[in-house]
């Protein structure tokens, strides 16, 4: 019985080929990867505190400074120039193919980055349907992106600071029934561009590519757009399938972010 189980997770592994090397995507895809960020202990049990309510407030970027993974989003700070080079706008759009892939890791930990360098930055947290940004800075949901776009609160309403300097974030504000109706308002627009008036750079997280349409609505009003791809959790073809829905919406992907390295 043990043999046979064995066998079967054997045939189940090799049958499912998921990429395990950033090289794969840049060789299968013409696309490049801009940062490898590896796995962090740390941030597992981060992750963990959070869950049980213990580690509001609490950044990898901060409470972890020397982190391998933060070390790399150290990198990418670099290497983001030429991302945005050509970019008629300083906002960043990172998403993924699917959920559980460690897109909001990125955005935060990335927005402390950038703003310990100097540069004043805000997180937009457009995953209107499960995002969950507010937790991780302690933040209350309430006033966010959704009563802008409804005309309930102003741009001083939302912005919200925290506790690492030059650092903003807009939460989600209550959760709409009609996300994608809501992103496609002109007043998202609106947002966006006021918010490029008043910081060096936004990031915007956004949902999953495959799992709805928002982040194909948000990806034509940014600068650059950025997919999150997770060591062993995807087949190639799930990142191709992704890249092709965001080009045919007339969103242009720049490249990669190769999280969870082991």
């Amino acid at each position: 019985g043990l043999l046979a189980s064995l066998v079967v997770i054997w045939l189940l592994r090799a049958l499912r080929i998921v990429v395990e090397d950033p090289e794969t995507i840049e060789a299968k895809l013409g696309l490049p990867v801009y940062a490898t960020v590896p796995h962090s202990k740390a941030e597992l049990a981060l992750s963990r505190k959070l869950k049980s309510g213990q580690g509001a407030g609490e950044l990898l970027a901060v409470s972890h400074p020397e982190d391998d993974a933060v070390e790399s989003l150290r990198s990418l700070r670099t290497t983001l120039h030429f991302a945005l080079l050509d970019a008629h706008r300083s906002s960043l759009l990172i998403t993924g193919s699917s959920p559980g892939l460690g897109k909001s890791f990125i955005s935060k930990n990335l927005g402390a980055v950038l703003a310990q360098a100097g540069k004043r930055i805000v997180i937009v947290d457009a995953d209107l349907r499960r995002g969950h940004i507010n937790k991780e800075f302690a933040l209350a949901r309430e006033s966010g992106v959704s009563e802008y776009i409804s005309g309930q609160a102003s741009l001083t309403d939302i912005i919200k600071p925290t506790l690492i300097p030059n650092l903003s974030v807009v939460t989600t504000g209550q959760i709409p029934p009609n996300p994608s109706e809501l992103l496609m308002h002109e007043r998202f627009e609106m947002l966006l561009s006021e918010l490029g008036k008043l910081f060096d750079t936004i990031i915007v997280d956004a949902p999953p590519v495959l799992a709805v349409s928002d982040a194909a609505i948000i990806g034509r009003h940014v600068g650059a757009t950025l997919i999150v791809a997770r060591a062993g959790k995807h087949p190639i073809q799930e990142l191709e399938q992704a890249v092709k829905r965001l080009n045919q919406a007339g969103v242009q992907v720049k490249g990669f972010l190769f999280n969870d390295l082991n």
